[in-house]
């Protein structure tokens, strides 16, 4: 979807926006982006949106409550901002940040408290967590259609082997499921029974696009060092440059492939677009590049200004692809900085032990509790146009 892909090219304000707060003491921990909005997790454990004020005619970054909390993680659905606090609860925004309401999930589908969450993630409507006693929770849209796509209002538990805990999610085409050991399991859409991925040894990182396509990063065996080699599969294989596709029970290795000399340290994907940082510090970008989405060159749709015959978006594959991985901004050293997680928990709040049972009801918000503020927020630094 066009929109999906403009807003990969929202992360690029991250650029600019890291040297602004660099000069107000503050830095940005993570940057989530949906359709048409963006949001910005501080260290001061705000989250704040870019928003345009009228009333100074200029654009802002203004905070969203979540009732006097500390932000430690922040994701995205669809055109909606989810924030995890610090007592481990999720919390949605989707309102005007002037006038500004968060709603907050009080309890799982087992009438539990859902607190205890350690890090938080989105997939169009659908949102899913990871808790602090490893377990995975879903809830919301149900866009993996494991539950019929119709809706589930409080989070539910989802079908993992037992014994498993998990450490990160990547949800795309597949939803993807990286274990405290290293091994990684997916899901596909229809069907909520997981399938082990075969790979040569434990992967470190994950990544999963919105086309059919995934990568596990694997350390060289007897490494002490958690960065390592990209492994690659799904059947669009060409958004990573394989000629072939890789499988669950086969993925394909592409350190070769992808003529790497320096293992990955974090990697990412969006809907067509695959972004890495390697162990020296330097950004990559392969798929789709039709509108600057792997961060370099120029948007090529609809600029007959500039281009005699301009590149037209259409919903056809493979529009402009970038077939093998670029240097973004040559000369500029990128660093994550992972954001804090939630502080542990002395008791395990998710002892559920049913797997995924549906929630009833229309919406995902009629398990929750509203927030709001009345007055305005007090902007700390802005950003003028």
């Amino acid at each position: 979807m066009r929109r999906l892909r403009l807003s990969l090219a929202l992360s690029i304000l991250f650029v600019f926006l890291f040297h602004h707060v660099q000069s107000q003491s503050k830095v940005v921990r993570k940057v989530a982006c949906t359709t048409y909005w963006d949001a910005y997790l501080y260290s001061d454990s705000t989250v704040r949106a870019l928003v345009f004020n009228a009333e100074t005619n200029q654009n802002e970054f203004d905070p969203l409550p979540i009732n006097g909390r500390k932000a430690v993680d922040v994701s995205t659905g669809v055109n909606v901002i989810t924030i995890l606090d610090d007592s481990g609860f999720v919390w949605l925004n989707q309102g005007d940040p002037f006038n500004p309401a968060s709603t907050r999930w009080d309890t799982d589908a087992t009438g539990a408290p859902f607190n205890g969450n350690i890090s938080i993630y989105g997939y169009y409507s659908t949102y899913l967590s990871i808790r602090n006693d490893g377990s995975i929770w879903y809830w919301g849209g149900d866009d993996y259609q494991f539950y019929g796509s119709s809706g589930i209002d409080h989070p539910v538990r989802l079908h993992t082997p037992s014994g498993v805990q998990f450490t990160k999610l990547a949800p795309g085409n597949t939803l993807l499921a990286l274990a405290t050991n290293g091994d990684v399991y997916a899901w596909s859409t229809g069907d909520s029974n997981y399938v082990k991925v075969t790979l040569p040894g434990p992967a470190s990182d994950i990544a999963a696009g919105s086309q059919d396509f995934n990568i596990a990063v694997v350390p060289t065996a007897g490494s002490s060092s958690h960065m390592g080699w990209p492994y690659g599969f799904g059947g669009e294989n060409l958004y990573y440059g394989a000629s072939s596709a890789g499988t669950f029970s086969a993925p394909i290795a592409l350190k070769t492939v992808w003529n790497m000399t320096s293992p990955i340290k974090e990697i990412s994907a969006s809907y067509t677009v695959i972004q890495y940082i390697d162990s020296l510090g330097n950004l990559y970008g392969i798929g789709d590049n039709a509108q600057g989405e792997i961060g370099s060159g120029q948007e090529l749709v609809n600029h007959a200004e500039l281009y005699e015959t301009p590149y037209g978006w259409g919903w056809a594959k493979y529009g402009l692809m970038t077939p093998a991985p670029v240097h973004v901004a040559s000369g500029i050293k990128f660093k994550n900085s992972p954001p804090a997680r939630a502080t542990p928990f002395t008791t395990t709040p998710s002892t559920n032990t049913t797997p995924c049972i549906s929630g009833a009801g229309t919406s995902p918000l009629s398990a929750a509790t509203a927030y709001t503020t009345t007055t305005k927020p007090t902007i700390p630094m802005r950003w003028t146009s």
